[in-house]
């Protein structure tokens, strides 16, 4: 299935193919004894002809390619097998077993490996009715599409690659339009509770009834029990149990030193650190 480039945000068939050669093993027949090779997927071998070893398929490419080996196909990859798979494809609704990867792994076996493949042009057309069977199936499961999920069982990694961008879009505007319908249908329930006429009394959404609360001068403790006095040597203005509005504010700007503006300096040495007088800081910010 060809995509636009613009669509092409998942794995190219290039990539799959790379994955598809350094996970897949397959047996090979070596042509020429030699010892071990140690790789980074580990070691392989010895080689000793003509017993089958199992390898890496980018290994048996590479062996088959300067004719040191000759591959063993996998016994799925035989005319009477894809028969078989391809009249399960066309006769049930479900996806027959393959193995993940193979597109890719038939891909690399046809191309460098014709010779070891029986009726290898016949095992081609059987692959191509069964790509072609398979991709029909997934264009009408698409209609079972929904927001949450779309099981399908059995796909290959050719074929997610091939789905991945339509599925991305799909889910994101299925979700899209679910959350457009949520909020519709909460507006649509929320409304009338929500529609009140302000310029009626008896529809307003407030209690009429409600009082603030009045803070009266016994709210605030009095000199002896945590009052503004037993609180003369804090170096902060922030003090415990003094309100910062209220009808001693003129008490509060008095502790704070107001009273000694006509006094000499010597008075606010006499003060705390942070007790200076806070008559200068009044008079800055005084509007005129």
């Amino acid at each position: 299935m060809a995509l636009p480039r613009s669509l092409s945000t998942g794995l190219l068939p290039s990539e799959i193919e790379y994955i598809a050669t350094t996970e897949t093993e397959v047996s090979i027949v070596p042509l020429i004894a030699f010892d071990r090779v140690r790789l980074l997927g580990g070691i392989y071998g010895p080689f000793r002809p003509p017993a089958q070893v199992n390898v890496p398929l980018w290994l048996a490419s590479y062996l088959k390619k300067r004719k040191k080996c000759r591959i063993v196909p996998p016994t799925w990859l035989t005319v009477e097998s894809l028969s078989d798979t391809l009249r399960i494809e066309t006769s049930n609704p479900g996806f027959a077993v393959l193995p993940f990867h193979y597109v890719a792994i038939a891909k690399v076996l046809l191309d460098v490996a014709p010779d070891d493949i029986s009726g290898s042009d016949q095992v081609r057309a059987l692959l191509k009715d069964i790509r072609e069977a398979r991709q029909s199936k997934i264009m009408a499961g698409l209609e079972m599409i929904n927001a949450v999920h779309l099981e399908m069982t059995n796909i290959s990694a050719i074929e997610i690659a091939e789905l991945r961008p339509f599925f991305s879009t799909a889910f994101k505007e299925l979700r899209g339009f679910q959350k457009s319908a949520a909020l519709a249908s909460g507006q649509e329930e929320e409304v009338p509770d929500a529609a009140y006429n302000f310029g009626d009394q008896q529809d307003a959404p407030f209690d009429n009834d409600y009082e603030m609360p009045q803070y009266q001068d016994d709210a605030f403790p009095a000199k002896g029990a945590g009052g503004i006095d037993d609180y003369a040597d804090e170096p902060s203005l922030a003090r415990p149990g003094y309100g910062a509005y209220g009808p001693r504010t003129g008490e509060r700007r008095t502790d704070m030193g107001e009273e000694d503006d006509g006094e000499d300096e010597g008075d606010d040495a006499q003060q705390p650190p942070g007790r200076r007088s806070a008559a200068p800081m009044v008079e800055e910010y005084e509007m005129d």
